[in-house]
């Protein structure tokens, strides 16, 4: 998984996946993290280089199973295997290695990086028969259509966290 597959590869992926659960009920979920910025010049300048950035931290905290895709602003997570309280689990990791990775650029170079501020919204989609009790900030499917899936991420609602932050951009591919 060095690359991103594109969104018609990962959407089948995720229909062969979301198949598995329907015969065997095993976990699969979805996380999405949608990028947007305070500053609109500085979107239209680091949109491609934060998502390339942000996937270099995602390829350190993926399993090999798993598979991460580019859709519009966003990167997709397929999280094989996984139910709701592991894909928490994977955004705390997620959070931790990038604060951290943060953190040591900060030391390394204050002066000479260029700081953007990005908003992650970020949406778990997780496929599952047992809807909780607190299900208002993620999706929940039972099945997998591929218009149905399109049409859902792009008007994409029920956000469960959103992260504000200062990114470096810096190269990492250290």
């Amino acid at each position: 998984m060095n690359d991103f597959l594109n969104i018609e590869d990962l959407l089948n992926e995720i229909e062969l996946e979301s198949e598995r659960f329907a015969r065997y009920k095993t976990p699969l979920s979805l996380v999405i993290f949608s990028f947007s910025f305070i500053n609109k010049e500085s979107q239209i300048n680091y949109l491609h280089k934060v998502i390339f950035d942000f996937k270099k931290y995602l390829q350190k905290t993926v399993r090999k199973t798993d598979h991460i895709a580019r859709f519009k602003n966003s990167i997709i997570v397929m999280l094989r295997n996984t139910d709701l309280d592991k894909a928490k689990g994977f955004l705390n990791r997620v959070f931790s290695y990038v604060d951290q990775t943060v953190k040591e650029i900060y030391k390394a170079k204050n002066s000479e990086v260029i700081l953007v501020d990005v908003i992650v919204n970020i949406f778990i989609i997780s496929f599952s028969n047992l809807i909780p009790q607190d299900s208002d900030n993620f999706i929940i499917f039972n099945s997998f259509d591929k218009r149905e899936f399109v049409e859902k991420i792009n008007s994409l609602d029920k956000i469960f966290e959103t992260w504000e932050l200062r990114l470096p951009l810096v190269d990492l591919s250290v």
